[in-house]
């Protein structure tokens, strides 16, 4: 793994085509969770997606920018790993929440209260897109703390 981290962070720094250095980043993605157990690569990840996200046009940008942020989250929360672990269950438990509040009457309710004047049809559309955004958050948010438990280290700090 150490091998495919390093190679691939040698392909950012040296390549020149945006898209393929945007492409890289977005398939190392994946794999940062892998970062932590290599304490020098985590650093030069960091200096080479700052240059890439400063400089780049297109996609560069956000893709250097999401994966920053993942590892920056990650890493704060390595730091005190009780706070990691009180945070997680909370907002864990929140997303459970809003997850079965929309799959249940309480979403399609919300949309029907405000929009009473429109027909069922679309009102049933609203209902699906709100549902997706919660599922497109929810899958997030669950991939953000599933990578922050990855990377301790060891078992006492779970």
């Amino acid at each position: 793994m150490r091998i495919y981290l390093a190679n691939a962070l040698h392909m950012i720094i040296e390549m020149t085509d945006e898209q393929m250095i945007a492409f890289i980043v977005h398939r190392v993605t994946a794999s940062a969770v892998f970062l932590t157990a290599f304490p020098s690569l985590p650093r030069k990840y960091v200096k080479a997606l700052l240059h890439t996200w400063a400089r780049g046009r297109g996609a560069m940008p956000l893709v250097s920018f999401m994966f920053l942020r993942d590892l920056s989250f990650k890493e704060l929360y390595s730091l005190d790993p009780q706070s990691a672990y009180q945070h997680a269950f909370i907002f864990i438990h929140q997303l459970g929440v809003i997850l079965r509040g929309a799959l249940t009457e309480r979403g399609p309710k919300l949309v029907k209260d405000k929009r009473q004047k429109e027909s069922s049809k679309s009102s049933k559309k609203q209902v699906r897109n709100l549902t997706k955004k919660i599922m497109i958050g929810n899958t997030f948010c669950l991939e953000l703390w599933t990578s922050v438990v990855c990377g301790c280290s060891s078992e006492e700090e779970l």
